[in-house]
C-alpha cells in the first residue's frame, strides 16, 4: 500500500499491480484509521518519508508491528541532539523554513523513539533513511548501531551543489546545515523516547 496526498488521478484510489494507491494527507489523528482499513498486526515492512513529521506519525502508529522500518531523518541537527521540529498537521518543510532543512527528527531522537518502541538500529543510507529492526527480528550476524556508528552526513546537501536559500549555489557544509537552523524551535525527545510536546 502507498499513502500519500499528491497521488496521479489514474492511481488514485486504485490497485495496480498488486498496490493499493490510497490518497490522503496523513496526521497523527488519521494514520491509523488509514492503515486498519488494510492491514493489522504483523506487517514485513514500513517506510515513512513525509519530509517533516516523520517521527511523530512512527510514536502514533499503533494498528501494525512491522518488522523492518525505514525512516526519513534530519542528518542536518547532527549526531548529538535528540530533537524534532513542533508538531504540525500542515507541516510544509519549505514553508518553514527557505532552507528545507528544518524538518522531521535527529538521527538520536529517532532511535530513542524506535527504542520504546521496541526495534533497535541497525543502518542508515545516505545521512537520509534509517532502518529498524524489531527486537524479536534481530538475526545474530546483524549488528546494533549506536547513534555514532551510523550516524551519516546527508549525502546531497553536504556533497552536491544545491541552491541555497539566499539564492547562490554551493554545497553545505554539515555544521553550517545546523547553524541556519539552529535557533528555529526544537522540541526534545528523551533517552526514554518520549516527545516533549
Amino acid at each position: 500500500m502507498f499513502i500519500d496526498s499528491n497521488i496521479p488521478k489514474k492511481y488514485r484510489n486504485k490497485t495496480i499491480n498488486g498496490i493499493y494507491y490510497h490518497q490522503s494527507w496523513i496526521t497523527k489523528d488519521n494514520i491509523n484509521k488509514i492503515i486498519s482499513k488494510y492491514y493489522q498486526g504483523n506487517i514485513d515492512f514500513l517506510s515513512i518519508d513525509v519530509d517533516g513529521v516523520d517521527i511523530y506519525l512512527l510514536d502514533t502508529i499503533d494498528i501494525i508491528s512491522p518488522r523492518l522500518i525505514c525512516i526519513e531523518y534530519c542528518a542536518s541537527i547532527g549526531k548529538k541532539l535528540s530533537v524534532t521540529i513542533p508538531y504540525k498537521d500542515d507541516f510544509d518543510r519549505h514553508k518553514e523554513h527557505p532552507s528545507g532543512f528544518y524538518c522531521n527528527a535527529s538521527l538520536k531522537a529517532t532511535i530513542n523513539v524506535m527504542k520504546k518502541k521496541g526495534y533497535k538500529f541497525v543502518g542508515s543510507v545516505a545521512g537520509l533513511n534509517a532502518f529498524f529492526i524489531r527486537n524479536d527480528c534481530l538475526l545474530n550476524n546483524l549488528k546494533k548501531l549506536t547513534c555514532n556508528e551510523g550516524w551519516q552526513p546527508h549525502h546531497s546537501r553536504t556533497f552536491e551543489k544545491h541552491k541555497r536559500y539566499d539564492g547562490t549555489f554551493r554545497k553545505f557544509p554539515i555544521k553550517e546545515q545546523f547553524n541556519c537552523i539552529k535557533n528555529l524551535k526544537w522540541v526534545k525527545v528523551s533517552a526514554e523516547g518520549n516527545i516533549s510536546y
